[in-house]
């Protein structure tokens, strides 16, 4: 890898990418969240999809033709990379959804108040924060 930091490094940003990915997952955002509230058949929502899909596209496709990509998609071609990137994805996804759905199933089907399911929560909270110090090897 070239140096990132220090006097040899590359001073370039790369502001198309920037935008890109700014545009791309906040219209995005934006859409799933609308198309949620008010029904995916509104315009304002699914062009909002729309636009999000179309800038994380082009985003991928500036990063090939850039002089200093925010992701070098060339990364990708390394096997333990791309391998630690999806089983990243498989890790947290889960985690995520996790975290996103149990406390409104303990709220919604279970009865719990919303602060009896952030406490029943906090224990998972207080073990990931304690032992992810030493999650990086």
């Amino acid at each position: 890898m070239p140096e990132s930091f220090g006097e040899s490094a590359h001073h370039a940003v790369d502001w198309i990418g920037a935008v890109l990915a700014v545009l791309g997952l906040g219209a995005l955002s934006f859409g799933l969240i609308w198309g949620g509230k008010f029904g995916f058949a509104q315009a304002l929502g699914a062009g909002a999809i729309v636009v999000g899909m179309g800038a994380l596209v082009a985003f991928v496709v500036a990063q090939t033709r850039v002089r200093a990509p925010m992701m070098p998609l060339s990364l990708f071609k390394s096997k333990n990379f791309a391998g630690a990137n999806l089983l990243t994805v498989l890790l947290y996804a889960p985690l995520g959804g996790g975290t996103l759905f149990l406390p409104i199933i303990m709220i919604e089907v279970y009865g719990y108040s919303a602060l009896a399911a952030g406490a029943a929560l906090l224990p998972v909270v207080f073990l990931l924060a304690t032992l992810s110090r030493w999650a990086g090897g």
